[in-house]
């Protein structure tokens, strides 16, 4: 058998999306939508970052806008983190002056969050808490607002993030 990443069409007639390219394409709709006609930037994104026993260390490492951070993982919920999308994708930007029911926010917001357990297997949702720089480049680079989540996966670990800078 062929192996087809994307959309892929069974016997029973249902799709399944099997690429986290698909999660990312959604994220970056998102955030196009949300952007004003201004110089404010929104900026949303999933990266593989891979297995780690000290998932700090991995992103000091991986990721220099945390080198020099105390970072600080705080375990959320499922409905916790379902708040933070909701805030991010209908809350924060161009969306919100559209007027869209909570319902459909709502089933939008399901909709992504069981295409990630589909997807990655997300068995932990962690926030990084309390960022700073005193680096301006960093601090810009952070953003006006931001927030860092972590998806620790099945098969590997992800940092999801929304930001957005003028």
């Amino acid at each position: 058998m062929e192996l087809r990443i994307g959309i892929e069409k069974y016997e029973t007639n249902k799709y399944s999306i099997k690429s986290i390219e698909y999660i990312q394409g959604i994220l970056h709709s998102f955030a196009e939508l949300n952007e004003p006609n201004s110089n404010l930037v929104f900026e949303y994104e999933i990266v593989e970052f891979g297995k780690s026993e000290n998932i700090s260390e991995t992103l000091k490492k991986r990721f220099y806008i945390f080198e020099n951070q105390q970072i600080n993982l705080l375990d959320i919920s499922k409905e916790t983190f379902l708040d933070i999308l909701k805030v991010w994708f209908f809350n924060n930007g161009e969306l919100r002056n559209l007027n869209i029911s909570p319902d459909k926010q709502e089933n939008q917001i399901n909709d992504f969050f069981q295409l990630l357990e589909d997807i990655l297997k997300v068995n932990k949702i962690l926030k990084i808490e309390n960022l700073k720089s005193e680096n301006e480049k960093v601090h810009l680079e952070l953003g006006i607002d931001y927030e860092y989540i972590i998806l620790k996966c099945e098969e590997t670990n992800y940092i999801l993030y929304f930001t957005f800078w003028d």
